[in-house]
């Protein structure tokens, strides 16, 4: 899916980049000298430090950026994207709260590159010298074991297939999970995956399921909104587009108890034909997602991941919005502690004062902004995330410099914003498809709204 978005809108870009978009002025504005800016002086840093970790070989990107040949070559494309603001695709706003890991780029560096095109893209000789701000490495940092299904599956021919494997815990003792990576092979049918923990009194249970179904390491049919089949279950990781490992960070990590059970549940998603019919099977490549997990026998700061949204929008499918409206926007605001999150478990920590390490705003195609924040029982509020160009295509996990911390009395505000437009719809086999009216739901053409925020224990400051 990011390939071909991102293709779109680079075609145009070099197919008609004499259209006054690069434009150095008219000859009768007054030249002045531009500064002496190189690539090996000034954009070879910016590039390692904001662009390599997607524009290399092999990865996500669509070209790769790692030499001066390559950059030079995509510069116009890339200048237009970093203008625009859709890479690097960091779509939480700067004055909301700091992040570890802000690949963003600050407006000095914007203003580097355009320098630097604007002056004939100089490979070396540049005056001075330019040191970004370092990034702090929020990647998974180590893989300590690797999970995956029994075998490869092959999703069912319809438009949205949600399947649950099950997959044993291999420890004999109590671990932390304290980082996760989930990766799946197909990522052309991908839509999202979560990583959930069954209790030990369930192994049982999830076994069964799967050995009812299709024979066992099958799997079994689930639901994203409902869950795995057992309320008790916890959410520890999973996977969105855009979303890579990560380490949990302040020393925090999700308990995991032996003989659990891991529950694995991948959305599939394979688009309709324009007539409405499916896709044949033989066009449905199979998947085995796998799970790489960072592993310590012990934390200073037990943690969980909790879901934040609206009871009433999941249940009474009261978040409607209907076809043709470019801009509805639905809100929400409740002490978290009185939430149950997705598959019914009520918020698992002990009190009502925790930190809020990191959060995921969750939305499908046509979410086009979301924020969430703590409103204090005195009415101020603390912004947690702001994404007012939020793009479905890129789901991060953002990391806080330093945790939030809730008190008694304090409320989470939840807010998301959608396009349901005609011109928002997706495109299928070229044909961009009408609009509907929509609520919420597991389907790719369904919408969500929620949050999903690392808690742990408040500890001493």
């Amino acid at each position: 899916m990011h390939l071909i978005k991102i293709a779109i809108l680079i075609l145009p870009l070099i197919s008609g980049c004499n259209n006054g978009l690069f434009s150095l002025g008219s000859k009768d504005e007054k030249k002045v000298p531009l500064p002496n800016i190189s690539y090996d002086t000034h954009i070879k840093t910016i590039v390692n430090n904001r662009c390599i970790a997607c524009h290399a070989e092999g990865k996500v990107g669509p070209f790769p950026l790692e030499n001066y040949q390559q950059v030079a070559e995509f510069a116009l494309p890339a200048l237009s994207a970093i203008e625009r603001g859709s890479m690097p695709p960091w779509s939480a706003k700067k004055d909301c709260r700091e992040y570890k890991g802000d690949y963003s780029l600050s407006e000095e560096e914007k203003v580097l590159f355009r320098q630097w095109v604007d002056g004939g893209k100089k490979e070396n000789g540049g005056d001075g010298t330019y040191q970004p701000k370092e990034i702090v490495d929020i990647s998974l940092s180590r893989v300590d074991l690797t999970l995956s299904n029994s075998q490869p599956y092959q999703p069912k021919p319809a438009p949205d297939d949600t399947r649950c494997f099950v997959i044993d815990w291999p420890y004999e003792d109590a671990k932390y999970v304290t980082g996760m990576d989930v990766v799946p092979s197909n990522l052309a049918l991908a839509h999202h995956a979560s990583v959930y923990l069954g209790k030990p009194a369930n192994a049982q249970f999830y076994k069964d399921k799967d050995l009812q179904n299709d024979g066992a390491g099958t799997g079994y049919p689930c639901s994203a909104t409902m869950g795995v089949g057992k309320s008790s279950a916890i959410w520890i990781g999973g996977w969105l587009p855009g979303l890579t490992g990560f380490d949990f960070f302040f020393d925090s990590g999700i308990l995991v108890e032996p003989k659990s059970t891991v529950i694995l549940q991948v959305h599939y998603h394979k688009a309709l034909l324009p007539d409405g019919k499916a896709f044949p099977p033989e066009d449905l490549a199979k998947d085995l997602t796998e799970i790489k997990i960072k592993i310590d026998d012990t934390v200073k700061r037990p943690g969980t991941l909790v879901t934040f949204t609206n009871p009433d929008w999941m249940v009474e499918l009261e978040m409607k919005i209907p076809a043709g409206e470019s801009s509805v926007t639905h809100n929400f605001s409740e002490k978290m502690t009185l939430i149950p999150n997705l598959i019914g478990q009520q918020f698992p920590l002990q009190g009502e004062i925790f930190d809020i390490m990191s959060i995921n705003a969750h939305g499908h195609s046509l979410m086009k902004a979301t924020k969430m924040s703590i409103i204090r029982a005195d009415g101020s509020e603390e912004c947690l995330v702001d994404a007012p160009n939020f793009d479905p295509d890129w789901q991060l996990n953002y990391i806080f410099e330093e945790p939030a911390r809730v008190y008694p009395g304090d409320k989470i505000f939840l807010e998301c914003q959608w396009n349901n437009s005609a011109s928002a719809q997706a495109f299928v086999n070229g044909k961009r498809m009408d609009p509907i009216d929509v609520n919420w739901g597991d389907g790719a053409r369904e919408e969500m709204c929620f949050g999903l925020m690392f808690v742990g224990e408040a500890t001493t400051q």
